[in-house]
């Protein structure tokens, strides 16, 4: 069996090369292409059609790529799925409607891997869209029990075509063998936060659906001696609008709380680095499938606040404690976390253990080959 994981998120690269190699110690064949930079990665050399090596360098200058993606984007994908028995998307956005039409009638299996809002934030128009691509495709891989409910809900036909699976956390040896006692005041130095405040991290990038005005203003109606004890911190490093940024900073500066705004770009290990000084996590965005960066907070150690609509019911089943709330109430869950702090750090003790159960890539990898055979008939 030869796979094909098509995809198009550049911040997606490295979870997909790293899929790719656990596929490949579970001897599966598996290949990548990014469909916008026209990035492949292949375990062979001969799996890399010659005019992508040709124009591999020209692919980088943005007006060239645009021109060439307009052109030939559709043609190359097509020609290059001829060599795989299997296509995994991964996100079904607009683009592969026509290309999953092709593919089926070339008799190729097709892999839908729904992202998550691909499917939670699709307009009606789009779910019907959807409706009639599903219908073509061979099998539709979920991250979560509570993800293939909801889908079930919209899409309850397709029920037979559902499989459960969902990435390994690389970040987790990453953040292990930088948590070292003694070097975590110096990761505090590192980006300017305070020594002895209770560092609250509002979300975790940029994008208005984490709704972070709504989180300021809930941090600032806390008690005054509680607004004393903490620190907030915003990273919007990608996903974030200009005029976003500016409204989140105007809103910071007049909640008159203490804050440090990350704009720029950060490494992995800086964002490790980044989850390991954070005390206490909010995330109330307004959909979710199985967020990596919630996973890397929880293993950090982080108290994590999310909201009671998202799809973690899962983490409650396996044992992981986090604090449900509604937008109503977070100031009230805030307040209560930072009073009794200490019990709440003694909740958590065993998430680290667990989450790492379930989500470590030695686990999670299991559930991938069990699709993709049971996809081929292996």
């Amino acid at each position: 069996m030869k796979v094909l994981i098509l995809y198009q998120f550049w911040n997606h690269t490295q979870l997909i090369a790293t899929l790719i190699s656990y596929l490949h110690k579970n001897s599966i064949e598996a290949d990548s292409f990014n469909i916008v930079n026209w990035k492949i990665l292949s375990g062979s050399d001969s799996n890399i059609p010659l005019f992508l090596r040709i124009i591999g360098p020209v692919i980088r200058i943005p007006k060239v790529r645009g021109i060439l993606l307009l052109l030939f984007q559709k043609k190359i994908i097509l020609n290059l799925c001829e060599k795989y028995q299997v296509i995994d998307i991964h996100f079904l956005s607009e683009y592969y409607d026509e290309i999953i039409h092709t593919l089926k009638a070339k008799n190729k299996l097709i892999k839908i891997t729904v992202a998550g809002s691909d499917f939670y934030r699709a307009s009606k128009e789009r779910i019907e869209q959807q409706r009639a691509l599903y219908e073509l495709v061979n099998c539709i891989q979920v991250a979560s029990p509570r993800m293939k409910s909801d889908f079930l809900m919209q899409f309850p036909e397709y029920e037979a075509k559902i499989k459960l699976a969902h990435f390994g956390m690389q970040q987790f040896e990453l953040i292990d063998s930088l948590n070292v006692a003694q070097n975590l005041p110096k990761y505090r130095e590192e980006f300017a936060l305070p020594p002895d405040k209770v560092i609250i991290a509002c979300g975790y990038n940029g994008s208005q659906l984490q709704q972070h005005l709504k989180m300021i203003d809930s941090v600032s109606k806390i008690k005054e001696d509680l607004r004393q004890s903490v620190f907030l911190l915003l990273q919007m490093t990608y996903g974030a609008k200009k005029e976003y940024q500016a409204k989140v900073l105007d809103e910071l500066t007049k909640s008159g709380l203490p804050f440090k705004l990350l704009t720029t770009f950060l490494t992995e290990d800086q964002i490790a680095r980044l989850r390991l000084v954070t005390d206490i996590a909010l995330n109330i965005q307004k959909t979710d499938a199985y967020s990596a960066s919630v996973q890397e907070q929880i293993f950090a150690g982080n108290i994590v606040i999310a909201g009671s609509w998202l799809p973690y019911n899962f983490l409650i089943e396996n044992d992981i404690y986090f604090i449900k709330t509604g937008i109503k109430d977070l100031t009230e869950k805030i307040s209560d976390c930072l009073t009794k702090l200490d019990i709440h750090k003694s909740r958590i003790t065993t998430n680290r253990e667990n989450i790492y159960r379930i989500s470590s890539w030695e686990r999670s990898i299991l559930d991938w080959v069990v699709t993709y055979r049971q996809l081929a008939n292996e």
